[in-house]
């Protein structure tokens, strides 16, 4: 676990110093909020997409 990006990811958020989180360690990754959300990506490198490090569609 990197507990570096752990920390840093629930400080970004205002969340509990050990609230949950996911760790991905090898993508691709998806997720579907259905809902307002704020989330934090922290941690290694990013891959790029289409000019864009983060892709957002409508579920």
């Amino acid at each position: 676990m990197d507990t570096h990006s752990f920390y840093w990811s629930n400080q970004l958020l205002g969340n509990d110093v050990n609230a949950s989180q996911i760790e991905v360690t090898m993508g691709p990754f998806r997720a579907c909020f259905k809902k307002a959300t704020n989330f934090s990506l922290c941690g290694g490198r990013f891959k790029w997409v289409n000019d864009s490090m983060l892709v957002i569609i409508t579920c």
